[in-house]
């Protein structure tokens, strides 16, 4: 009976546990070995963002060179969940839309709970830019009932451009970005109601500009807390040095005074220009921006966390806030993302082969420090083996990372996309290591774990979490025992087993 237990459980761990597969690497059921590009014309192309729709089709959005090769247009692509083109949207999977005169590009991207797709960005009226914002059906053909032909533009009067957006609850878009007033940028808002129309309860006429620090401002990113206040990032620039800049809004518009004491606040990062290209909001309230710091010599992704007061969090790296060299300067971060467990994902450009750029991310423990369950060393790195690779925007989907940008094919930048794993398998290998003296299931453990002793019930057990933490010790009292896992960190762990005569090979157990 001992055997037959023992065989079953082996069999049962080997169905569910193909090979191995690590957090941090490349989904190989994704595309071509976790990565593909796609060519919607014969011109240059550029994703800038990307969303996951309920049944877990991927759609990216960006900019497409028209036939003459002289303009953009908004440009947006969608693909099953393996990664291939999705022929029942727009033309063979891609979908271009001409907003005005000349230049269209979109810069962010979202799903409705009723399955439209809004995308907004900036168009060019051919004397400046306007904010743009295009709502379609699930098909991808234009929703008529949105705005004017499924389109709205607002321009603020000179060079806008629209740059993040976020979906409320009750179905009004938000769209930020830059404005200019005349001497410099400033950070801008619109608020549209679900039909497109401008909400007049918000700033002056649904539009707003805030010129924060009488420079030149930009809001790249955009969130919306839990009880609905408006969080931007993004940069202000003078005296030829740019810092971060955050500032938190009321739901009507106006600034909040409990944020930093008057509704804003900038942080300097390096020696040069600071800048902010994402935003997330933790599940505690506490606000993580990410993007880039300069020095003379090199770039380096950059984060900071604040607390909902805007003081800088000193629990992060500190003094909240941290830079990391990814691949020997010229990195820049930008898109964020908070993993359930509040792990921290920051997507992005680094230095790769032969002086060209590649996709990476990069993941941190919620202090700060880089987590070495992740890629190498908390880093993983996405090479289309083609040129320079670009990320620009990354999403969470079903405990993967999704990231999209760019890559050079055929002497032209096509859409690109990656797919990394989020979460490990423990593989056959270390369920049948040699001798191991017992065996673990199921592995990934995420509530109740066994352990099937083989052999005499004797001796202890012991269990380390990756950075050394004694989690567990144990003596062995039954041939079959079961361990609440339930409360601890997700992470991998090993498990020992020492008798009076030996120690045993420890095993992985990864908890999630």
């Amino acid at each position: 009976m001992k055997n037959i237990l023992l065989t079953t459980l082996l069999f049962l761990s080997i169905l569910n546990l193909a090979t191995a597969q690590l957090a941090g690497t490349l989904d190989p059921t994704f595309g071509t070995a976790g990565i593909t590009t796609t060519s919607i014309g014969p011109n240059n192309e550029t994703a800038h963002a990307i969303a996951v729709q309920a049944d877990g089709k991927i759609v990216v959005a960006g900019e497409t060179w028209n036939n003459s090769n002289v303009v953009e247009d908004f440009a947006l692509a969608r693909y099953n969940s393996d990664g291939s083109l999705d022929n029942t949207f727009g033309t063979n999977g891609f979908v271009v839309t001409d907003m005005q005169q000349s230049t269209d590009v979109v810069k962010a991207i979202a799903i409705q709970p009723d399955g439209k797709i809004v995308v907004a960005g900036h168009s060019d009226n051919t004397f400046n830019y306007d904010f743009a914002v295009a709502r379609y059906l699930a098909n991808g053909t234009l929703d008529n009932t949105f705005g004017t032909n499924g389109k709205v533009i607002k321009n603020f009067g000179s060079t806008d451009f629209g740059l993040a957006m976020a979906l409320l609850p009750n179905g009004k878009i938000l769209v930020s970005g830059r404005a200019y007033n005349g001497q410099n940028g400033d950070f801008a808002l619109i608020q549209l109601n679900s039909n497109g129309t401008f909400d007049n309860t918000f700033g002056t006429a649904g539009a707003m500009m805030v010129d924060l620090f009488g420079e030149d401002e930009s809001a790249n990113a955009i969130a919306i807390q839990a009880d609905g206040k408006i969080v931007l990032a993004g940069d202000r620039y003078a005296n030829n040095v740019s810092l971060f800049a955050v500032a938190r809004f009321n739901p009507d518009g106006s600034l909040d005074p409990s944020f930093s004491f008057d509704g804003k606040l900038s942080t300097a990062i390096g020696t040069m220009n600071d800048v902010v290209h994402a935003v997330a909001i933790q599940g505690d309230g506490k606000i993580v921006v990410a993007g880039v710091s300069n020095t003379a010599a090199i770039s380096d992704f950059a984060l900071a966390r604040y607390l909902s007061d805007g003081t800088p969090d000193n629990t992060f790296s500190s003094d909240g806030q941290l830079t990391t060299n990814v691949a020997n300067g010229g990195d820049y971060s930008t898109a964020l993302a908070i993993q359930p467990d509040g792990k921290i994902l920051a997507g992005g450009v680094v230095p790769g082969n032969n002086s060209i750029s590649d996709f990476a991310v990069v993941r941190y423990l919620s202090d700060g420090s880089l987590d070495a369950t992740f890629g190498n060393n908390g880093i993983g790195i996405a090479d289309f083996n083609t040129g320079n690779d670009k990320a620009k925007a990354m999403v969470l989907h079903q405990g993967k990372i999704v990231i999209t940008g760019s890559s050079d094919k055929n002497s032209q930048t096509a859409f690109a996309v990656a797919r990394f794993l989020g979460t490990s398998s423990v593989s056959v290998k270390d369920i049948l290591s040699d001798s191991p003296g017992f065996v673990l299931f199921p592995n990934p453990a995420s509530e109740l774990l066994q352990i099937k002793v083989n052999g005499e019930a004797s001796g202890s057990f012991r269990v380390v979490s990756a950075t050394g933490q004694l989690m567990l010790e144990m003596q062995i009292h039954a041939e079959n025992i079961q361990i609440n896992v339930s409360n601890w960190p997700a992470g991998m762990y090993f498990v020992e087993r020492r008798d009076d005569s030996r120690i045993w090979p420890s095993m992985k157990l990864l908890v999630r």
